[in-house]
């Protein structure tokens, strides 16, 4: 009895150390990195070249000639960013996009890979193009951004690529509004996209000097 016992035991050994043997190496938690404390770093971002960064509605491009970013990293783990868009157009005519500003709505971004499109209460995003508008509500989980940073990049830059997909959308309008989009007025889409590359930037708060930032997978 107490032989069988033992070889149990033995055996139950054996098998737990065979199963640490082959279970999958774990890796380290990807973050965001700085040189210095989050609270006194800013960060910038530019689109790499005219409309690359862009909302996808209905399979149309709003195309900007510029779109910039500022924001901050909140921690290793969050950072937001806030756009401004100059000079668009969709559905081939002049868009104004509004409801991207402090306290309304921003981005937030994680290393492992999701974006948030978070806004405060009872604000939401706007895209006026002639007698449509597009109106984007927050939700979170958005898939997914990626980040790199070249050998020949300074140490305070890295690209960022959202390649964005099931953006949800309304649309209002009239029947212009559907001549122009293609699509019916009134509904609740989740084909739209953000898609684009665009330079990240860190900057020392205090003295605007470039700060090293960075991103551990």
């Amino acid at each position: 009895m107490i032989r069988n016992a033992r070889a149990f035991g033995l055996g139950l050994v054996v098998a737990i150390a065979a199963a640490a043997a082959f279970a999958p190496a774990t890796h380290a938690e990807s973050k965001f990195t700085s040189e210095i404390e989050f609270a006194k770093l800013t960060l910038t971002a530019e689109q790499e070249s005219v409309a690359t960064v862009k909302f996808v509605i209905g399979g149309k491009e709003l195309v900007c000639q510029q779109v910039n970013f500022d924001g901050s990293l909140l921690d290793d783990q969050e950072a937001t960013l806030t756009p401004s868009h100059v000079t668009c157009k969709l559905f081939g005519v002049e868009a104004k996009v509004t409801g991207f500003a402090a306290k309304e709505c921003d981005y937030l971004m994680h290393p492992t890979g999701p974006v948030d499109l978070k806004c405060a209460a009872g604000k939401d995003v706007k895209i006026d193009a002639s007698a449509c508008t597009v109106t984007i509500k927050e939700q979170n989980n958005l898939q997914k951004t990626k980040y790199k940073q070249e050998e020949a990049m300074p140490k305070d830059d890295y690209t960022v690529t959202w390649e964005i997909k099931k953006l949800e959308y309304t649309l209002e309008g009239g029947m212009l509004c559907e001549m122009l989009s293609g699509l019916k007025v009134n509904n609740l889409y989740a084909d739209g996209e953000i898609i684009g590359a665009m330079t990240l930037t860190g900057e020392n708060v205090a003295d605007k000097d470039p700060v090293d930032i960075g991103w551990d997978e």
